[in-house]
């Protein structure tokens, strides 16, 4: 049925593991349960620290007391406790989970933004307690950092992933409606200019990182651990999904070192050995039929090893040939036993071949 349903869109996938777009009057028909579930969790945050202030130093990240209370990894990226910001991150929401949930089905979509706030709320803790390390400045230890904003990070990399041609914004001039490629360079920027015009307060230092964790994290997801529409593998290994790729040319450059150093930690194959591959590729970066050979022994001697074989063999049969002829022997020898003597001559030879 279309409307609320969270069911995936099994018909319309793609063959190759990927993930078919959806019609468009299926995005249009309706809003799915989950991504209106999530906005009702966000909207019942705001209103139970609005009723119960205290709560929000159980819910929101505090680097000082994460440790005893590790939940506020998880929870700080679905609490908002500003009305401008919950009523910005619904209306993203509602229209990024319109377009990405009807591909990936509710389960997905929920999963997804579970380990993006997890993963953001994680790298934030880690950056704060460094640079509190570091300048040995209390406000890193005692700030408190909440927000939708990294998940909206990595929905707009979801975007960018499944509809990058596509116009979802169905308001305003069709001119200034931007295609779903340009969604997180717009976000990023527009945070970037917040951050700016606000002449870069001490405070917004929890919003420049869940932002920037969560484009990165979500493609971190996307690109190696999301698994396939036909459970065949992980990840979306495409040339054209680089973490370059995201952002514009002129920045290309410099991002693509972390997108390598991503590759590098989760994808870099290890060489094998003569009879398998000493640990498993990932399946996501290799060319669709190549999988199976990964684990087919091989059994066969490569064509190397035969040339070296019966180059050995010679050289043992000219020597053989040359030493009879210093003796002067005038003995012919049969060609069994010819054979027998070389293989003698080039035992210790031939020992080093496998």
């Amino acid at each position: 049925m279309e409307g609320s349903s969270s069911e995936p869109v099994q018909d319309q996938r793609e063959q190759t593991g990927g993930y078919k777009t959806p019609s468009a009057q299926k995005i249009a028909s309706g809003t799915p349960f989950t991504t209106k579930a999530i906005a009702f969790i966000l909207v019942c945050g705001y209103l139970l620290c609005t009723v119960y202030p205290p709560v929000a130093k159980q819910l929101a990240l505090i680097p000082d007391k994460t440790l005893p209370s590790v939940w506020n990894l998880g929870t700080a990226g679905f609490l908002e406790m500003n009305i401008v910001n919950l009523v910005f991150d619904v209306i993203c929401l509602l229209h990024l989970g319109q377009a990405v949930e009807p591909y990936w089905g509710g389960a997905e979509f929920f999963k997804f933004l579970l380990v993006v706030n997890v993963c953001v709320g994680t790298a934030t803790f880690l950056v704060l307690y460094v640079l509190y390390l570091a300048s040995a400045d209390e406000y890193y230890l005692y700030t408190r950092c909440w927000g939708f904003q990294g998940a909206i990070a990595g929905l707009c990399v979801a975007v960018r992933q499944l509809l990058p041609e596509e116009t979802l914004l169905l308001v305003g001039p069709a001119p200034l409606r931007p295609q779903g490629r340009l969604y997180l360079s717009l976000y990023v920027t527009a945070t970037l200019l917040l951050c700016i015009s606000s002449d870069a307060e001490h405070h917004h230092i929890g919003l420049y990182l869940f932002v920037i964790f969560g484009a990165y994290f979500g493609w971190l997801y996307l690109r190696f651990f999301q698994a396939t529409a036909n459970g065949d593998g992980s990840g979306d290994g495409s040339s054209d999904f680089g973490f370059e790729t995201l952002f514009p040319q002129p920045v290309q450059p410099v991002i693509s070192r972390f997108g390598d150093a991503s590759y590098q930690v989760f994808c870099m194959p290890a060489v094998p050995t003569h009879t398998q591959a000493a640990v498993p590729i990932t399946p996501a970066l290799l060319p669709s039929g190549s999988q199976a050979s990964l684990n087919t022994p091989l059994e066969a001697p490569s064509p190397y090893d035969d040339e070296r074989r019966k180059e050995l063999s010679a050289r043992g049969a000219r020597l053989l040939e040359e030493r009879l002829a210093r003796k002067g022997s005038g003995m012919s020898l049969s060609s069994k036993s010819k054979k027998d003597l070389a293989k003698k001559e080039i035992s210790v030879e031939a020992s080093d071949i496998p």
